[in-house]
């Protein structure tokens, strides 16, 4: 009986911050989550970050009020990954922020 073959554990930390008002973007929502030739800002920064050849554990920071939706798209793109996002609530500045993605 074969075992199936299991993901590689994490050896690369990425904290990915998308708690941003975007208010000099002048959009409804945050940069983050505004779409740009069809995938949003979030989207195309972690295809960047699971292009990587180490797997990794990725945090992805983001406004309270956008943690589902930032949830719902790391983990559409992480695919097979899925098990190596965690999300978490920003804080009101950049500083606080990345913290906040630091101690997750």
């Amino acid at each position: 009986m074969s075992v199936p073959k299991q993901s590689p554990q994490p050896t690369v930390g990425v904290v990915v911050v998308a708690a941003g008002s975007g208010t000099r973007l002048a959009q409804a929502a945050p940069k983050a989550f505004v779409v740009v030739a069809g995938a949003t800002v979030l989207e195309r920064s972690l295809r960047a970050v699971f292009a990587l050849d180490e797997p990794a554990h990725i945090v992805v920071v983001a406004p309270e009020a956008w943690i589902a939706d930032a949830s719902a798209i790391a983990h559409k793109v992480a695919g097979a990954a899925a098990d190596y996002i965690q999300t978490v609530v920003g804080g009101d500045t950049r500083q606080r922020s990345v913290t906040a993605g630091l101690a997750a």
